[in-house]
């Protein structure tokens, strides 16, 4: 027990000292700042010279990711990729750039900041000495952003002690230097808030006129929908025997889009395996669309992205009351609800059987769902809400 409270002590301890250095050199004197650089070398071709005078028209933002295969990142391709075009004709240039390994390249990468009129770091933690460069490289007003959709801070599998102190050290540097974070729900802006960080919504938003719109009528067998990945199957199996009990009652087929199929389902399966492509029209060969999400440490920082798919095709979705499915499905004083909430077995069951033998209130929440898309998360939304945010580092 004495060794391990030392261990806490060291790791705490080593905590207040990151967030010191942070927190006053960040002032540092240049002449201090290149003693440090000479101590690590920084390559060329990854800092490149400022914008010509000319471009200043356009406003250049580094968009930070984490990894190389980032179009496979559905929170890229909806968070980032879908604005690059928009918010260029709207005067703002966003370039993506990957964040490297190694600690020279991460420093130089860091350093290669100072070229941009602002820094975007998309669902990516950065180290100390790396927050350190990116805030003498980018001085105020020049503003770094931080844009996440899932709880990145805690991570979705269990961690050893190590990694889950490296990563505790990356939010801890990466929230210190920020100065505003655009997140997908309000849990993830609370992480944020004790570091006093600024924080706006910016919903994890989609292309409306890409959806096919579900036509409600009487079906037999009833069709639920799931879309996901291979890593959130899981929650799906979770529910399976419930979902069993339920298509002995009242007979059900189950369609899931994901990039592989779930084990021993214990009714009919139709497997779609997931394209960028086709999702969008495979989601409306079901009926209802379902979100199982048990309640953990990552969930609550989920933004509710397969709701918005559902609400899209015009389908009304049943979820667990977790995170901002709450906010999704319910709607607010001024928006309608799209569907039922189920927590039990017991209320999963209760749902399906009530929007199974209502075709008109399936009809109606599938509506309500799709004109909330059309107004509240579409891509346009998103675009204007960035546009508001950038616009003020422009002036």
């Amino acid at each position: 027990m004495q060794m391990f409270m030392g261990h806490k002590r060291v790791r705490e301890v080593e905590s207040r000292r990151v967030d010191r250095v942070i927190s006053r050199t960040i002032q540092m004197p240049l002449e201090q700042v290149k003693l440090i650089e000479t101590s690590v070398s920084e390559s060329p071709e990854a800092c490149a010279p400022a914008a010509a005078p000319g471009r200043a028209a356009m406003m250049r933002v580094m968009v930070c990711v984490p990894r190389e295969d980032y179009g496979e990142m559905a929170s890229y391709r909806l968070r980032v990729g879908a604005l690059i075009e928009p918010m260029r004709e709207r005067g703002y240039e966003w370039v993506v750039r990957v964040r490297p390994k190694g600690i020279r390249r991460r420093w130089a990468f860091a350093r290669s900041v100072r070229e941009f009129d602002a820094v975007i770091l998309h669902r990516t933690l950065v180290s100390w000495y790396e927050a350190l460069a990116m805030r003498w490289s980018l001085k105020r007003p020049k503003p770094i952003f931080v844009d996440v959709d899932d709880a990145i801070m805690v991570g979705r599998r269990e961690r050893g002690r190590a990694s889950q102190w490296r990563l505790n050290m990356e939010f801890r540097s990466t929230a210190r230097i920020a100065d505003q974070v655009c997140a997908g729900n309000d849990s993830l802006l609370e992480r944020f808030a004790p570091f006093g960080c600024a924080g706006v919504r910016v919903a994890t938003v989609v292309d409306p006129a890409k959806y096919v719109v579900k036509r409600h009528r009487a079906a037999s067998p009833l069709g639920l929908v799931w879309i996901g990945s291979g890593a959130t199957l899981g929650y799906l199996e979770q529910i399976m025997p419930m979902l069993g009990e339920a298509h002995r009652k009242i007979g059900l087929k189950l369609i899931v889009i994901a990039n592989r199929p779930p084990k021993d389902p214990p009714l009919p399966i139709e497997f779609i395996r997931w394209s960028e492509s086709s999702e969008a029209e495979a989601l409306a060969l079901g009926d209802i669309g379902i979100a199982p999400t048990p309640l953990d440490k990552w969930t609550p920082g989920k933004s509710g992205f397969k709701i918005v798919q559902y609400m899209a095709a015009g389908l009304p979705v049943i979820a667990s009351p977790v995170g901002v499915n709450v906010e999704l499905v319910n709607g607010g004083a001024e928006q309608e609800c799209v569907g039922l909430l189920a927590d039990s077995a017991g209320q999963w069951m209760e749902a399906i059987e009530k929007l199974a033998g209502d075709v008109e209130t399936r009809r109606r929440y599938g509506a309500a769902a799709r004109q909330r898309v059309e107004r509240d998360l579409c891509i346009e939304r998103a675009v204007e809400q960035w546009a508001r945010v950038l616009s003020r580092v422009r002036g």
